[in-house]
């Protein structure tokens, strides 16, 4: 439901309430007696049956919109926003995971979680001057099963970006524009005419600039974008 509409429609609800007990012409029920309610009340007393009945019905169809509308599909909203905010961290994991086998070696299975924290990530890999994350991308340059480790994480997590954007009205312009941005980068990425090496480099910096909260423009972000974006939805 829209903004305006979540403003709107329950003020209506408020004011028919308020007519439907000025309209009724019946005493001012016994809870309300003795108060400032009261005096409201009495003051605004006006018999009318036309303003009772039109106010009764809509608050019943409000009643009605709330629990058949408006309560499942915020319901559904929010399992849908839980499970993509799941699958993004999930993305980090797996895509972290597999720069941490393309740099070589073994790793503990707890670290691409460890890592998934942007400050974890930017001081494993920038440490000894960068030396792993260069690792890692000179990795992928060979490694054809890391990079398409990769390029299928990717792939799952815009999938789920996209049934979202699709099946879900959203209300902020800015979190649309910023999830469908993102797949359109991993679309470009995925289907680039690059050779490989050019194609790697481009992978990479896009990785660092998730991963690491970096931008090329504005330097590091207090927030995550990403997860920022999926909290507006």
């Amino acid at each position: 439901m829209s903004k305006p509409k979540n403003i709107a429609l329950p003020a209506l609800a408020a004011l028919s309430l308020l007519a439907m007990f000025v309209s009724s012409g019946e005493p001012v029920p016994s809870m309300l007696r003795g108060g400032a309610v009261e005096t409201v009340l009495l003051s605004l007393g006006w018999s009318n049956t036309i303003v009772f009945g039109l106010s009764t019905g809509y608050l019943v169809a409000f009643i009605f919109w709330v629990m058949v509308v408006y309560s499942p599909e915020r319901r559904r909203r929010n399992m849908l926003r839980t499970n993509l905010s799941r699958r993004y961290q999930y993305f980090k994991e797996e895509v972290i995971q597999s720069l941490l086998w393309a740099a070589g070696g073994t790793h503990d299975s707890e670290l691409p979680r460890q890592l998934s924290d942007h400050k974890e990530f930017k001081a494993y890999f920038s440490s000894d001057e960068n030396r792993q994350w260069y690792a890692a991308i000179n990795g992928l340059q060979s490694d054809d099963l890391r990079l398409h480790e990769i390029t299928l994480a990717m792939d799952l997590f815009t999938r789920d970006v996209a049934y979202f954007l699709d099946h879900v009205p959203i209300d902020g312009d800015d979190a649309h524009s910023l999830l469908k941005q993102l797949n359109e980068s991993v679309y470009r990425l995925k289907h680039s005419q690059y050779d490989r090496y050019d194609q790697v480099k481009s992978l990479g910096r896009f990785l660092w600039s998730v991963l690491a909260r970096w931008s090329f423009i504005d330097g590091q972000l207090d927030a995550d974008p990403i997860q920022s974006a999926i909290d507006r939805l």
